[in-house]
């Protein structure tokens, strides 16, 4: 499963190679990637070391608040080394919408994470007006504080709305036609709001997160020199798709639902 999840979120690296905290994270060593981001002190560091602890706090059986805070603190901590630094932004409020969600809705509303976590996509986006990142987290936004709260009070409170959301995955998807874990994003936010509604939509999301997954296994496989040859890509991305969306139609990878302002599963 961590495995399914760092090729989400970015580039296999062969552990014989892994030096910087980036490489330790994509490799899917999460903890390990903690201590090197935040030995390093740096910003990118802490921003890896952010990602890391969303990893692992998202690829665990049940939720973990504790896990939540640590993503948040150093994503915080990125942000106070550089406040130009998108990711950081984007990961803390990515966090505080897990948080959200593992405290429930009342005391959420209470403590505005809402608004704390779109002020932080705001943040970004004022930096990268293109980030697929800040732009898919916000459409995540969006969508999840309707489904919470309902039309009215999502419109009325935060200003968030469906139709938003989905220009928000738009912009995202023409930023970055080829970014997996925004196409994903898309069809988890949906799933989680009305999968009746948006099944078309949904199952060509998850059909091009397929398509995506293939060619990125096989310039994995050119770059780190694996040439299985029982591997055989057509069945991989059929795989991956069943893995994705389950053989009831909804969505089954665990630690899905990585929406801003307050949703985990």
């Amino acid at each position: 499963m961590k495995t399914v999840f760092a090729l989400l979120l970015g580039l296999g690296v062969s552990p014989a190679f892994a030096a910087t905290p980036y490489d330790i994270y994509a490799t899917g060593r999460y903890d390990e990637a903690m201590r090197a981001g935040a030995a390093s002190g740096t910003a990118s560091g802490f921003t890896v070391a952010a990602r890391a602890a969303l990893a692992d706090a998202t690829t665990r059986p049940s939720p973990c608040l504790d896990c939540l805070y640590r993503a948040e603190e150093f994503a915080r901590k990125a942000i106070a080394a550089d406040p130009r630094l998108v990711e950081g932004h984007v990961y803390l409020a990515v966090a505080m919408g897990y948080e959200a969600r593992v405290v429930g809705p009342v005391w959420a509303r209470a403590h505005n994470y809402p608004g704390r976590a779109k002020d932080e996509l705001d943040a970004a986006l004022a930096l990268d007006p293109k980030s697929p990142w800040a732009l898919g987290a916000l459409g995540g936004w969006n969508v999840e504080i309707v489904r919470t709260g309902g039309d009215r009070l999502a419109s009325w409170i935060y200003g968030a709305s469906v139709d938003n959301g989905l220009t928000a995955f738009a912009s995202a998807f023409k930023s970055a036609p080829d970014n997996l874990s925004v196409r994903y994003q898309y069809a988890l936010s949906l799933s989680g709001y009305d999968t009746d509604r948006f099944r078309h939509e949904i199952d060509d999301a998850f059909a091009q997160c397929s398509h995506v997954f293939v060619g990125f296994w096989r310039e994995l496989q050119t770059h780190t020199g694996c040439h299985r040859r029982d591997c055989r890509h057509e069945r991989c991305c059929e795989n991956f798709h069943e893995a994705l969306v389950g053989t009831d139609g909804e969505a089954s990878l665990q630690g899905s639902k990585v929406q801003a302002g307050g949703s985990r599963t």
